[in-house]
C-alpha cells in the first residue's frame, strides 16, 4: 500500500470517528473556530477555493496539505465530492503530516 492509499485509509478511520470535517464552509467554519488541526486538498481543487483556503488557514497558522488524488475517490468513501476536508485531531494530523512528507518528500 502506498502513502497515498495510507493517507485515505486514515481519512476513512478519522470520518468513523468523527474527526473529519468535509466541504469548504464546515471547513472554514471549523478554521475560524480553531476546531481544526490541518486542511487537506485534492489535487484537482478549484485555484480559487484554493486561494481562500490559504487565505483563512494563514489567519490561523493552519497548515494545508495537498493529497494526491482528485475529489472523485471520495464519492465511494464519505458520499460526498469535496476537494476540501479538515481533521480537528492532533494525532490523525500527525500521522497524515508523516505519510504526506513520506509520499512527497516534502511539506
Amino acid at each position: 500500500m502506498n502513502c497515498q492509499d495510507k493517507i485515505i485509509s486514515l481519512l476513512t478511520v478519522c470520518r468513523k470517528a468523527g474527526k473529519l470535517i468535509l466541504g469548504f464552509d464546515a471547513v472554514k467554519d471549523a478554521v475560524l473556530g480553531g476546531e481544526a488541526d490541518c486542511v487537506l486538498v485534492t489535487r484537482d481543487i478549484s485555484p480559487k477555493t484554493l486561494k481562500e483556503a490559504q487565505f483563512y488557514c494563514g489567519k490561523k497558522n493552519i497548515q494545508i496539505i495537498k493529497i494526491n488524488c482528485d475529489m472523485d475517490v471520495f464519492i465511494s468513501l464519505f458520499r460526498k465530492k469535496t476537494a476540501i476536508m479538515a481533521v480537528n485531531d492532533e494525532g490523525f494530523k500527525n500521522r497524515i503530516v508523516e505519510l504526506s512528507f513520506e509520499a512527497t518528500g516534502n511539506l
